[in-house]
């Protein structure tokens, strides 16, 4: 084996399952916010959530981004009350949220692939403490 190539991994506890999660509640924590700019040119941030349960998920990662323009402010603000982030008048800080678990509300939808191929993926539509 090549020096310095070797990586102590066991890939057999590896997920490579990318198939859409079927559509429901699923209990989710936050990983990592990476910002970022949308096809559009404005600024967002990208969520990458685990999922906590149903155990049968355990692990599974889901994605998500936050536009940051005023018409999609009510999905910020659904994001920040569900993961408990304090916020005032002057704003909030969406690192608080790394950690911080709630519920999501997984659909499904269709898109083309870059081949023109029609395929599925999930998208989150609603996020809510998890109380809720």
């Amino acid at each position: 084996m090549t020096e310095g190539l070797y990586v102590p991994v066991d890939l057999n506890s590896v997920s490579d399952d990318f198939t859409p999660m079927p559509e429901g509640m699923y209990k989710m924590q936050v990983e990592k916010l990476e910002p970022k700019a949308s096809k559009a040119g404005n600024n967002m941030i990208n969520v990458t959530m685990n999922v906590l349960e149903p155990v049968l998920y355990l692990g599974r990662k889901g994605f998500t981004n936050l536009v940051l323009v005023p018409a999609a402010m009510w999905k910020v603000k659904q994001y920040v009350k569900a993961t408990g982030i304090e916020f005032t008048s002057s704003g909030f800080n969406l690192g608080d949220s790394i950690g911080k678990s709630m519920m999501v509300k997984v659909t499904q939808e269709q898109y083309t692939d870059k081949d023109g191929n029609l395929r599925l993926r999930n998208t989150f539509d609603e996020y809510l403490p998890e109380q809720a």
